[in-house]
């Protein structure tokens, strides 16, 4: 059912591609009908069961992409402690320590970013 799934999100997204606003109301009338063209009924509880399992599935990812970002926030929130007491003390080594701390979670980031903007079922 998670091909058929795919297929029906698939073809919705190209049919509405060329559009510059899609409403939800676009979007369902869309996916209603790719759905019927590879004869899905959505009605199905095999199909309302699939797509509920893979809200949860994103759910969880959501989640998980929030506990990431945060505890980049709280890193990034120490690192800036640590960098104004070390330029207040002229710590030259401290410096070069948070510097490398602050690559590390620049490049965290940047991983996280690319994850949130490519979404799991249509790549």
């Amino acid at each position: 059912m998670r091909i058929k799934l795919k297929k029906i999100t698939d073809k919705t997204v190209q049919d509405l591609l060329q559009n510059e606003i899609i409403l939800p109301s676009s979007y369902f009338e869309s996916f209603d009908k790719n759905a019927k063209d590879i004869k899905v009924d959505i009605t199905d509880n095999d199909f309302e069961k699939e797509v509920s399992d893979v809200l949860v599935e994103e759910l969880k990812l959501i989640n998980d992409y929030m506990g990431k970002t945060i505890k980049n926030i709280d890193n990034l929130s120490i690192a800036t402690q640590e960098a104004q007491v070390a330029i207040a003390q002229k710590d030259v080594s401290k410096l070069n320590t948070i510097n490398s701390s602050l690559n590390d979670i620049k490049d965290e980031m940047e991983a996280l970013k690319g994850l949130v903007y490519l979404d799991s079922l249509t790549k």
